[in-house]
């Protein structure tokens, strides 16, 4: 079997983002390699001296992947598996050295793409799926139940009649709940406490509500051509949001408060990844509040794929201050970020390899309140977070007024 090998030089000595220009397709198994080289500046590194190394992936989904390498004598290989690239997006990648003395020590990150696989298994089935759920609904609409169960005059068959009306119930459900491929006009979903998955998202009320805005975000057809709009309701969603995969001429948005102070009271439990946002249109994420932090998490995430995005009368406040944690972070992408509260967090607003305005945004209880690295540049307008430390730049990048 042929096997690709990609040929990666990493730097040690700075933190700069690299492009491989390497795309690789979701799903493929056994054929893709790494053949990593080190470079402390000029000069390449001693191998002899790393004990041990790991590569490590963020995926286009916001989940993290890691593996050993494998040591050469001119450096290091990595057999790419599935899992690397299951996600179709940009993937980011470094890679860590360990020493004998527990020391270790991060390469400059890499980036690589993975095309979606158009021989999708999913996908094929839910086409056929879908011709033989309607088979199935028209006959089992053609069963006249209540002649059957005069006939038999017994109880049995009325058990199984009301599995059939449940069975039709269900088909029914899936072929009204069949997310099309690409949108054909504005869509509008509301989501409220009280609503429920089972609804159509239609109107904002119980009946028809949906209860989640996770379920709002899976109703998305992959080609956004034009505007979806998601509201949410007052309340608190136990869940985390991660929106991916999109493209097209349109946008999406998620709306909650229409204003800061109200805000509080629109409230997010989990993180929020936006990656893969690919529509002409921005993205705008307006008037929620999330309580999320942890020790090297983001509460808001916009990675690279997201087209300008608006984060917009947005909190960031957990109940206390966590070490190592970040609060709206943008990574190869621009946007703005308006009019937003961010405390009790470590590195409040931050951007790599990103051109982002910071625009009267305020908060408390911070370690550092704007961050600009990797050649990613920072615009400050008015009011900004307050911190222990102000501003903070490292590899290029710039915090400008």
């Amino acid at each position: 079997m042929i096997v690709n090998t990609y040929d990666i030089v990493l730097d040690i000595s700075e933190q700069n983002y690299i492009n491989s220009n390497i795309s690789l397709v979701q799903n493929d198994c056994k054929v893709n390699k790494f053949a990593i080289r080190i470079f402390d500046g000029s000069a390449e590194i001693d191998y002899t001296k790393v004990i041990t190394a790991t590569i490590t992936f963020l995926k286009a989904d916001g989940n993290v992947v890691q593996g050993n390498l494998i040591s050469t004598d001119i450096g290091f290989t990595y057999n790419l598996g599935t899992n690397e690239i299951a996600i179709a997006g940009t993937v980011f990648a470094s890679v860590q050295l360990m020493g004998a003395d527990g020391e270790r020590l991060t390469t400059s990150q890499f980036s690589f793409i993975v095309v979606s696989d158009l021989i999708n298994p999913s996908a094929v089935q839910s086409t056929t799926e879908f011709a033989i759920l309607q088979q199935l609904k028209e006959e089992l609409e053609a069963i006249d139940v209540v002649a059957l169960t005069n006939k038999v005059g017994t109880g049995t068959l009325n058990t199984t009649s009301q599995n059939c009306v449940d069975a039709i119930n269900e088909v029914n459900a899936a072929i009204n709940n069949k997310v099309p491929f690409k949108t054909t006009n504005n869509i509008t979903y509301y989501v409220r406490t009280d609503g429920s998955n089972a609804n159509d998202g239609s109107a904002n009320d119980s009946a028809h509500a949906f209860l989640t805005i996770s379920k709002a975000i899976s109703m998305i057809p992959q080609i956004v051509n034009h505007v979806v709009t998601i509201y949410v309701a007052a309340g608190t969603y136990n869940e985390e949001l991660i929106i991916n995969g999109f493209s097209g001429s349109g946008g999406i948005r998620i709306i909650g408060a229409g204003n800061l102070a109200d805000s509080v009271n629109y409230i997010v439990t989990g993180k929020i990844i936006i990656g893969g946002h690919n529509c002409a249109n921005s993205f705008l994420l307006q008037g929620i509040k999330t309580t999320y932090s942890g020790n090297g998490e983001f509460s808001i995430r916009l990675i690279s794929g997201s087209n300008l995005f608006i984060v917009q009368y947005c909190r960031i406040e957990p109940v206390s201050y966590v070490a190592g944690s970040y609060g709206i972070w943008a990574y190869a992408c621009n946007g703005n970020i308006l009019n937003c509260n961010v405390s009790n967090i470590n590195y409040a607003i931050g951007v790599a390899n990103s051109n982002v305005l910071s625009y009267n945004n305020g908060g408390s209880g911070n370690g550092v309140a704007l961050i600009a690295s990797n050649a990613g540049t920072l615009g400050k307008v008015g009011t900004q977070p307050t911190a222990t430390t102000a501003e903070q730049v490292s590899n290029g990048g710039a915090i400008r007024t």
